[in-house]
């Protein structure tokens, strides 16, 4: 599932490739090399050069789909909703976010007791 910022960014680059004459018919790769007109094979030279340039050259591709998990469950996303939009088919995987959301269990425990004040 993509964000409607994401879907945006898309058009983008949609638009950029037609600026570079490049095919943006929807069974082609979204990222082109312009100058050889073919799909970019790796992204670990721009991974680094992005990280790199962000002062953060210890940080893996990996920890970006932590970050996505890690903030989705401390704003009150559900461990099913995690594991959903993380493509897991068992809910164990998910799981291993649960530590993140100490302070989501406890506002959860708050509404219960609101309730049968």
């Amino acid at each position: 599932m993509l964000s409607g910022a994401a879907v945006e960014l898309l058009h983008e680059i949609r638009e950029r490739n037609a600026v570079f004459h490049l095919s943006t018919r929807q069974d082609e790769y979204v990222f082109q090399n312009p100058r050889f007109r073919r799909p970019y094979n790796c992204f670990f030279s721009s991974w680094e050069r992005i990280r790199q340039g962000a002062g953060l050259p210890n940080v893996r591709i990996h920890d970006l789909r932590h970050t996505y998990a890690r903030l989705l469950i401390n704003k009150g996303a559900s461990l099913y909703e995690v594991q959903k939009l993380l493509g897991h088919f068992h809910i164990s995987m998910t799981e291993r976010y649960a530590h993140l959301m100490p302070n989501t269990l406890a506002e959860r425990v708050e509404i219960v007791a609101r309730l049968v004040k």
